[in-house]
């Protein structure tokens, strides 16, 4: 089994990393530590409008503008 470092995103029902890329992974850390987080863990990662998305386990997602470091 590979080794898991802080900075792996697990999909807990398939044990395989959700998010691969690490400047993704970088964004989305950030912005679950901005406040006080309340979606859940990534299920699941998509393009929308040209920017990757990321769906929680509440069922809310979020666009990540990877060149500007922002999220709506």
């Amino acid at each position: 089994m590979k080794e898991m470092t802080k900075n792996t995103i697990m999909d807990c029902t398939h044990r395989s990393r959700i998010i691969k890329d690490d400047q993704l992974l970088q964004l989305v850390q950030q912005h679950q530590h901005c406040c006080h987080w309340t979606y859940g863990k990534p299920i699941a990662v998509f393009q929308s409008d040209g920017y990757p998305c990321v769906r929680y386990e509440t069922g809310a997602w979020w666009h990540y503008d990877l060149d500007s470091e922002t999220w709506w």
